[in-house]
């Protein structure tokens, strides 16, 4: 009953004060301009042209940069924590992290999810993950979640789902051309978070520039090791993130550039140092890594007539990072180029087409200073990968929209020729201007990352011939708004093929070699919510369930969570003075007990005039002991490993004009 109390005191405060809204007769209109503002959300994540999101042929999740700001933590990925169906999670204990969709968590660091930004895809050929932190929160105008397997328009990655940011844009205004915002954050831990952003837009020239900075230096964690060593130490964090956009006509420059120094913990065996000759016991010890990301894009878009239009992009990605060890460095890269030239056709309001052709080249690789040689990308081998892609859409009978669409793609490593074809089709009913029906049916590939193809150690070894891991899926949605309230329930199906997992060698029964093996089938249903009077009150609110097994041997999947529930409101008590409060509760994943999150904040606004906001924050107030299963390497002695153990409280100061 514990971990209910929260939820059913969040409920009540959510129910009773929205009755309290409903009684008041200046509050009916409200609605109206509610109503208003939920069916005109626009979405580009589904077919890459703005769409009102009950026309979308996805399972699709918004969140919108007042979410994000009533939520008020420091970074993206705490963000997520509270997306339905969706939380984090680190291979090797603490630094390399990941997402999961839908309660599905593969191991080799779970790559089946991909992060865009504004369409651009963060991919590191390494290791197929990503670090949220490379996106500032600062950037965000809002989020968009597209569930289900979607390979079509993106390419690989898109397994379980992919995550688009989309960043603020100005609008060209004659009497306020330049816009900008800042805000400084303090807390507990000597956490330190601040977010800076300028806009500027004239009739030809667009530019906006985003930074945020993160330190933290003292919540103490515990972890053990395979060998039953335990290490105490002080987490410590340091960041910075920055995204600048120049748009001049119809080009448009991007420029991303990200930089991390934080201690990991590898769970398999924790180094030693020591501090003489005569020291036989040493001392356990962290490792130093230093992390550098920067992508670079260019882009055109043109519009020939107001039918056809053309859009070409071209965009550099790098990730470098170097973890120290006591007897030398480990060095990690990956560098790759990604292209794209799309052309649209609309021939009229029922009829939209985008068709496509992608060229990728990309290359991920580690060196070990112990032995002087890479055993990642020794050989200096890049991948080539080709696609040609179809999407579009025809609407019939007024109410009916079918979509259909397909990506082909080969891939060229050394000698080795892969090739996938991925189609999707969906079909969508409005039976009234505020409901929807989506018949979703999906197809998604995962090409291997260098680590599983090339990886060979003394305990491990890569596999140049593993073939992509596809994904199916079906969807189906019912989607409503009505006044200030929208709800979408999603009934889906999702099975993945050809998994690639560590097993044990057939030729070394003592090494583990990288194969494609087995058949995982997840199902479940999920409820998404939002509640808004205008300028009053904002909550969303989501609950999913998953069930995931082997569809082979029929047994249940180790690390899938079978229930989520998050929740997030802002009530404006007083046009000066706001309550906001979010809730996360999931169940057992792995060996990871079950938990529940609880944050609440205020929002002042001391002069009615100024736009000066002054926000005290208390995150985890219930001091609830979070812990993540560790998916690397399956152990009976090290099943789980702290995400954090403390509550924790800041004050920060915030302005924008």
């Amino acid at each position: 009953m514990q971990i209910y109390k929260p939820i059913i005191i969040l409920i009540f405060s959510l129910c009773t004060s929205s009755y309290a809204f409903s009684q008041n007769k200046d509050t009916i209109d409200l609605f109206d301009f509610s109503f208003e503002e939920l069916l005109n959300i626009k979405v580009v994540s589904s077919a890459k042209i703005p769409e009102r999101i009950l026309e979308t042929s996805t399972s699709i999740q918004v969140i919108t940069k007042e979410e994000i700001q009533f939520l008020n933590f420091n970074t993206l990925q705490e963000v997520l924590e509270y997306a339905t169906g969706m939380s984090s999670i680190n291979g090797e204990a603490n630094f390399f992290t990941t997402t999961t969709i839908r309660g599905n968590t593969l191991v080799n660091y779970n790559t089946n999810t991909l992060l865009l930004i504004d369409g651009i895809p963060i991919l590191n050929a390494y290791h197929g993950s990503f670090d949220f932190q490379v996106i500032p929160l600062s950037a965000i105008e809002k989020i968009e979640i597209v569930k289900g397997s979607n390979s079509v328009l993106y390419g690989s990655n898109a397994i379980n789902g992919l995550i688009n940011i989309i960043s603020k844009k100005e609008d060209y205004l004659d009497e306020n051309p330049v816009s900008a915002s800042g805000s400084l954050k303090y807390g507990s831990f000597n956490t330190l978070h601040g977010e800076s952003s300028i806009l500027y837009s004239n009739e030809k020239v667009s530019f906006s520039l985003f930074a945020d900075i993160n330190y933290l230096d003292g919540e103490k964690l515990s972890y053990n090791d395979e060998q039953g060593n335990v290490l105490n130490f002080t987490k410590e964090y340091k960041g910075n993130s920055m995204a600048v956009n120049l748009g001049y006509g119809d080009f448009k420059f991007h420029f991303q550039f990200y930089n991390r120094a934080e201690d990991a913990v590898r769970t398999r065996e924790f180094k030693r140092i020591y501090t003489s000759i005569d020291d036989s016991i040493g001392r356990l010890v962290t490792e130093p890594n230093h992390e550098l990301v920067t992508i670079s894009s260019i882009e055109y878009n043109h519009s020939f007539t107001d039918k056809t239009a053309i859009h070409l992009r071209s965009n550099y990605n790098s990730w470098h990072n170097v973890k120290n060890l006591p007897d030398g460095y480990w060095e990690y890269s990956a560098n790759g180029f990604y292209n794209d030239i799309e052309f649209s056709y609309i021939p009229n309001t029922k009829w939209k087409n985008i068709a496509g052709v992608s060229y990728n080249h990309f290359i991920g690789r580690r060196f070990k200073s112990q032995y002087n040689a890479y055993d990642v990308g020794r050989d200096n081998i890049w991948t080539d990968e080709f696609a040609a892609y179809l999407n579009g859409n025809v609407e019939f009978l007024k109410q009916f929209n079918f979509f259909y669409g397909g990506r082909y793609f080969v891939s060229k490593y050394d000698d080795i020729i892969l090739d996938n074809f991925s189609p999707r089709l969906a079909l969508t009913y409005k039976p009234v201007k505020f409901i929807a029906l989506k018949l979703i049916y999906g197809n998604s590939f995962r090409v291997p990352t260098y680590f599983e193809k090339e990886v060979f150690s003394h305990r491990v070894i890569g596999n140049p011939n593993l073939l992509p891991e596809r994904s199916q899926s079906y969807d189906f949605v019912v989607m409503g708004i009505y006044k200030g309230f929208q709800v979408d329930v999603n009934v889906f199906r999702t099975k993945i093929f050809d998994q690639i997992k560590r097993v044990d060698s057939p030729a070394d029964p003592e090494m583990k070699i990288n194969m494609n093996t087995g058949t995982s089938s997840y199902c479940g249903l999920e409820i998404n919510t939002k509640f808004i009077i205008k300028n009053h009150f904002h909550s969303f609110a989501g609950y999913a369930y998953t069930k995931g097994c082997d569809t082979e041997t029929s047994e249940t999947n180790l690390f899938t969570y079978n229930h989520m529930f998050s929740l997030g409101l802002n009530w404006n008590i007083i046009p000066q003075l706001s309550f906001t409060s979010s809730l996360k509760c999931l169940s057992d994943w792995g060996a990871a007990p079950s938990y529940t999150l609880l944050n609440t904040g205020l929002n002042v606004k001391p002069f009615k005039s100024t736009p000066l906001h002054i926000e005290f924050k208390a995150d985890n107030i219930l001091d609830t002991e979070v812990l993540r299963p560790e998916i690397a390497r399956v152990r009976e002695t090290v099943p789980t490993y702290p995400l954090t153990m403390s509550r924790k409280f800041f004050i920060g100061i915030s302005f924008e004009f």
